[in-house]
């Protein structure tokens, strides 16, 4: 009979196993599928059409792969949370705006660059399902970002909410020289970056300690793990990764080998294949400018049988509409199954009125509100961090340590007419359910705070004041009207 304990060490062992499996089959999924997005596609075809030919190697170079951009099309479409950036703004403790860190932390995130980074954040998190946001500090240029996907890193979990992490270790890679971490050439590039709330340190790929002149001690001088982590749902059980969404890559796959055999077909059987009957002597070539002579006996001493030999040309009937159209439905299947319309994958577009195009658009506006609940708290998880790392690393300007972040995500815009947004913007000024400023905001994205709308619009009504003294109100409403013409006859910048 096994005792306890060696049923324990069977158990352990058996269990560690099929999580470093699991584990393993997630940093694959999540590196093919980052690869797809960005069109690194042709190595995972290469691997799918070995499976489907047995002399694949031998015949690959004849036949060309074709690869298609669909699931970064597809994850694009969904990822709508950050097509206009929320609005963060700074609270005290009560509940009342901080005007100053309000602007300080406007400033550290536009210096930053992170409208860019959370759209990404948002994009990767549709792709990978979890997302690591690591906030670092730059030497040269102070606040930065990192994210780490499910093949970059590692976590050990916290024993009493495992959707939380006690230590992460990254994967990187750095130039042979670098003063800044080693001090001089090093074994190898690639290393591994370890963190957890008191430690921080690299160790290269052979397992070796790297020395660093920054931070000697190898301690953590924040006191907190730097990673904010970004879902895509919410999980339940002891896990900390999702599984990877495997539908957009396998769309993805078999449109490219669907795309692959029409052009192959195309080469080998959309042409006219040319004939001879009979028995002919030697090597033939023809051209679309030259005729060939197929008398017996014409092409010199008896080079050709007696017999008349016959040229013709004999036409296939390939299946190019049909496998067209294979190709077509799965590719209008795959979106319609995402919520994303016919005009996304197709360059024809149909106008559509406001109310239409809402209407289409209900199930993706659901599952952005679904969104905004997750990413409301992994904002504030990232603040908190961010707020650390800049008091550390600043001595002037800081931010109150009991500041807390408030976000606002605003409302999408879809198109209508420039009467329809006259008429609401009016209706909303009317009954106080807006401001000019918040109207401003929303017609200049590069205005990052109310502040500055206010002060825009203020300095907008003392210049129309201006110019009414001085035009007076009826030149003054005839110059307005014809720089509204002017402006209406000028191209407008399609949206992107």
């Amino acid at each position: 009979m096994i005792r306890n304990g060696q049923q324990w060490n069977i158990f352990y062992e058996t269990l560690e196993q099929v999580r470093h499996e699991a584990r393993e089959h997630l940093r694959e999924d999540a590196e093919k599928a980052i690869d797809f997005y960005y069109g690194v596609q042709k190595p995972h075809m290469d691997d799918y059409f070995k499976n489907v030919f047995a002399n694949w190697d031998d015949v690959k170079e004849k036949i060309p792969l074709v690869v298609l951009p669909i699931t970064k099309k597809i994850i694009n479409g969904l990822s709508l949370l950050y097509k206009k950036d929320c609005v963060r703004t700074i609270v005290k403790p009560d509940g009342n705006i901080d005007e100053m860190s309000t602007k300080i932390y406007s400033d550290i995130i536009e210096e930053a660059g992170k409208k860019a980074i959370m759209k990404t954040v948002d994009r990767f998190t549709r792709l990978t399902k979890t997302v690591l946001v690591h906030p670092y500090w730059d030497i040269e240029e102070g606040l930065k970002y990192r994210i780490l996907t499910p093949d970059m890193c590692d976590v050990a979990q916290n024993t009493q909410n495992p959707q939380r992490a006690d230590i992460v270790v990254y994967r990187s890679t750095k130039p042979d020289t670098d003063p800044a971490l080693t001090g001089g050439e090093h074994e190898t590039n690639d290393y591994f970056v370890y963190w957890d709330k008191e430690n921080a340190y690299m160790i290269d790929a052979s397992g070796n300690l790297v020395e660093t002149q920054i931070n000697e001690e190898k301690k953590n001088p924040y006191g907190i793990l730097p990673f904010a982590v970004f879902r895509d749902e919410q999980l339940t059980g002891n896990i900390f990764w999702a599984n990877i969404d495997e539908s957009f890559v396998n769309v993805n796959e078999s449109v490219n080998a669907l795309a692959t055999d029409l052009l192959h077909l195309a080469r080998t059987q959309g042409f006219s294949q040319p004939c001879i009957r009979g028995e002919v002597k030697g090597k033939l070539q023809s051209d679309p400018f030259s005729f060939l002579n197929l008398t017996a006996g014409s092409m010199g001493g008896g080079e050709y049988a007696a017999s008349q030999p016959d040229f013709f040309f004999r036409s296939p009937s390939p299946k190019l509409i049909e496998l067209q159209n294979i190709i077509d439905k799965w590719m209008a299947t795959a979106f319609y199954l995402n919520n994303l319309g016919q005009n996304t994958m197709t360059q024809q577009s149909q106008l559509a009125s406001g109310f239409a195009i809402i209407a289409s658009k209900l199930d993706l506006l659901e599952d952005r509100e679904n969104r905004e609940e997750l990413f409301t708290m992994a904002e504030k998880q990232l603040f908190e961090i961010e707020k650390v790392i800049y008091n550390y690393h600043t001595s002037e300007r800081k931010i109150p340590d009991d500041a807390r972040l408030k976000i606002e995500w605003p409302d999408i815009n879809f198109p209508i007419s420039e009467d329809e947004i006259d008429k609401r913007d009016a209706r909303l000024l009317k009954y106080n359910l807006t401001t000019p400023a918040k109207l401003l905001r929303e017609m200049q994205s590069d205005i990052s705070n109310e502040a500055d709308a206010e002060k825009q619009v203020r300095e907008n009504k003392k210049l129309n004041e201006e110019l009414q003294n001085q035009f007076g109100t009826g030149r003054f409403e005839k110059v307005q009207n014809e720089f509204s013409e002017t402006q209406e006859t000028e191209p407008q910048e399609e949206e992107e």
